[in-house]
């Protein structure tokens, strides 16, 4: 007789081991998680969720050779996340007294239905991001589920129809018409872009005599992406140990071009040039205010520290902790409506036309040096894994780009031109 079902009452917790704990398991033989992975436990009797456990070891656990120690893959940020979600999930088989390896078309269904309506907790709509996240995790669960034999009922995951929507096109981020990703390619101009990133803060380089010594994260995350083509996520969740090889071949040439490999969008190794200059400021970046950062009692006493961008040792809350990708975004947001009154940008740009410009100028600049065939070197650097993905987004649009970034160019010379010759002739008058 099966045994009757008994609620999880999940609960988040970390990892943490003592030097004893970990003597103790290299005795036994015991492969050791790392600190700082979350996983679920039983409220009701404080036992680990093992299902959930096993899921997040096998997504986020990365063990390389006896030789290199065992790390964690992506950042904490996105790995907390996935846990919440998967907490959503077991309070959801909890209402419903349905096991994960019980699980059917239609639980899926109906939880995925569950979140068009308004939530519980907030009383407000779900956002468009949640949901595309608590389904993609949720998705990936699921399948794990039916590749480590523990489903009963094997199904096609990404063919459910959930309200006209596949669970597919739910993690595509299709969930609701009016909320679709906008593709238009926009692009700063050079003293646009310079505008905006001075108003971001600092360079580290600088930090030390900026006034009240202002965090430069927020500039050197948004000068990374400006200069490499990364992602807001993927230059979250930067890693040190990624970095740690290209630092140490900094040379003196500040337009060299040296390769970071680093784990990317879907979990792809690529490598992505990085300007020597960009490293230098990320070294002074590493040595002054994520030192001091790292050094607060609050950072001593938490884990998750192995991503580049940390919140500084002045923040109010999680010093020292990787900074969230949206904090990002929003200090890139509030940056700008200042710019607009003082007529510096005359629109506003999203934090993802760093990437568009990055692509657009880069073209550009390989067009003119003679590379035949930029499109193949914007490709690896932006990560797609389809050329026609590059030329879709951006090759219809650099051609109009170009004559308006050079018209622009074209323009100021011939101001400067103006001014100079009125100059001379005041001069001559003067005379």
């Amino acid at each position: 007789m099966e045994p009757t079902f008994q609620e999880v009452q999940a609960g988040i917790a970390w990892t943490a081991f003592t030097d004893a704990m970990t003597g103790d398991l290299r005795a036994r033989a015991v492969r050791q998680l790392p600190d700082g992975l979350p996983f679920l436990v039983s409220m009701k009797t404080q036992d680990v969720v093992e299902a959930a456990l096993a899921f997040v070891d096998q997504r986020y656990v990365v063990r390389g050779l006896p030789s290199r120690p065992t790390r964690l893959r992506h950042s904490s940020n996105t790995r907390e996340a996935c846990v919440r979600d998967l907490k959503d999930f077991y309070d959801f088989m909890d209402a419903v007294r349905v096991k994960p390896g019980e699980l059917t078309p239609a639980h899926i269904e109906s939880y995925a239905s569950s979140m068009f309506r308004a939530s519980p907790a907030t009383g407000k709509p779900y956002s468009r991001n949640t949901i595309v996240r608590r389904m993609q995790n949720i998705r990936a669960f699921v399948l794990w589920l039916q590749q480590d034999g523990r489903l009963a009922c094997r199904f096609p995951v990404e063919d459910l129809v959930i309200g006209r929507r596949t669970v597919s096109s739910i993690v595509a981020g299709r969930t609701y018409g009016q909320h679709e990703r906008d593709d238009t390619i926009n692009f700063m101009t050079f003293d646009e872009a310079r505008a905006i990133l001075s108003a971001l803060g600092p360079l580290p380089s600088a930090h030390a005599a900026s006034p009240r010594n202002a965090s430069s994260r927020f500039r050197l995350a948004a000068e990374i992406v400006l200069n490499t083509g990364l992602r807001r996520a993927e230059v979250a969740g930067l890693l040190m140990a990624e970095l740690a090889p290209a630092l140490q071949r900094t040379r003196g040439d500040d337009y060299v071009l040296i390769p970071v490999r680093l784990l990317g969008k879907g979990r792809v190794w690529r490598r992505v040039l990085f300007p020597s200059w960009l490293l230098k400021e990320i070294q002074q970046y590493i040595e002054g205010e994520r030192h001091l950062a790292l050094e607060s009692r609050h950072a001593r006493a938490t884990f998750g520290c192995e991503t580049l961008i940390v919140n500084p040792a002045s923040s109010r809350t999680r010093p020292g902790l990787p900074t969230n990708p949206a904090s990002i975004w929003q200090a890139y947001r509030k940056a700008q409506p200042k710019l607009k009154m003082e007529g510096r940008i005359d629109r506003t740009f999203r934090f993802h036309d760093l990437r568009h410009t990055y692509a657009i100028w880069t073209w550009i600049e390989r067009k003119r040096a003679g590379d035949r065939d930029p499109v193949k070197y914007i490709q690896s650097q932006l990560g797609h894994t389809s050329r026609e993905t590059t030329e879709t987004i951006y090759l219809k649009a650099v051609t109009l780009f170009e004559a308006q970034i050079y018209g622009r160019a074209y323009q100021k010379l011939e101001h400067e031109v103006a001014m100079r010759t009125s100059e001379s002739h005041n001069a001559l008058c003067d005379i």
